[in-house]
């Protein structure tokens, strides 16, 4: 793999050794134009980061589905899910895509020893949180006396 895996915004502030186990832990993934990336019926073993081409992330209505957000370069797949423990996310590929794989256990590691990067996951509040925390609170506080 030849990727600067430095250039990738969620990995420019960690430490060499964790730049090493990337590299050395990482793989890379293809997806076609309209090729389901991740499912949210089930959390995802990989953490993937888009390297080139666009995804949608999705979001089921009770009627039809959505489009919650376009994800492009250096958006993260998967990690939402992980960092839960609940399968959320639901992402297709809007073109081809390439994707850095990184497996659940070395997002795990990197979270607990990094500190940029659990400060990146921990201040940064994903458009599918925020749909289903909506989504939550309308159901929950729905008016029953109009």
């Amino acid at each position: 793999m030849n990727i600067n895996i430095r250039s990738i915004k969620i990995f420019k502030n960690i430490s060499d050794k964790s730049i090493k186990d990337i590299e050395n832990d990482s793989e890379l993934y293809n997806y076609k134009m309209g090729q389901p990336i991740i499912n949210n019926d089930f959390i995802p073993n990989k953490v993937l980061v888009i390297l080139s081409g666009t995804a949608r992330m999705l979001y089921q209505l009770p009627q039809r589905t959505v489009t919650l957000a376009k994800l492009k370069t250096d958006d993260i797949i998967g990690s939402i899910s992980l960092l839960r423990a609940t399968p959320c996310e639901k992402v297709n590929a809007s073109s081809d895509v390439i994707v850095l794989a990184l497996a659940d256990n070395l997002i795990l590691k990197l979270y607990n020893q990094e500190s940029s990067l659990r400060e990146y996951f921990n201040q940064n509040i994903e458009t599918i949180e925020l749909a289903e925390f909506a989504d939550n609170y309308i159901k929950n506080t729905a008016k029953t006396n109009l």
